[in-house]
């Protein structure tokens, strides 16, 4: 055999290889997304962040969201429009990032939003799954509401009203 067809050869089987890895991958991946879908926390459940007392306020909102995530950086426009009514109706804001708080707080402060508390947190602690994730928590730490992803006008509309009650 000639070292052309046996380059091409070597080439072939590398190039099945990585395709079979790929398949394979996929296939995984898809099976545990299937067997174990993520988890939201569900209206209703008591929500636990520490050092938060619920109780100080009537009601809070807990924007989860992540320096990663672009539908979060999308959405910044409507979280600044949120957290002002917030202030105005004595609503807590508070903002639960993944990343570091020093990083997180950077973040928020180039969005120009301002919340009245930050907290660093692994978001699968309070059942959040992906960013992001808006809950409406009542004085007594219940999750009364929950927005996922990055919300159509109307949605928008339904959770400034939401805030207000």
């Amino acid at each position: 055999m000639n070292t052309v067809a046996k380059r091409i050869e070597i080439v072939a089987n590398i190039a099945i290889t990585l395709a079979t890895l790929i398949l394979i991958g996929v296939t995984i991946n898809h099976y545990l997304a299937t067997r174990f879908p993520p988890q939201h926390i569900p209206v209703g459940a008591k929500i636990t962040l520490h050092g938060i007392q619920w109780h100080n306020k009537q009601t809070s909102v807990v924007f989860a969201l992540s320096t990663d995530c672009h539908f979060c950086a999308e959405s910044a426009e409507f979280y600044r429009k949120l957290v002002q009514q917030c202030k105005h109706e004595h609503v807590r804001t508070i903002a639960v990032l993944p990343q570091a708080i020093t990083i997180a707080e950077a973040y928020l402060k180039s969005a120009d939003i301002q919340f009245d508390e930050v907290r660093h947190i692994t978001l699968s602690d309070i059942g959040v799954s992906g960013t992001p994730t808006l809950l409406l928590v009542s004085d007594s730490g219940l999750v009364r509401n929950i927005w996922v992803g990055k919300l159509p006008g109307d949605v928008e509309m339904e959770v400034l009203a939401k805030a207000r009650s």
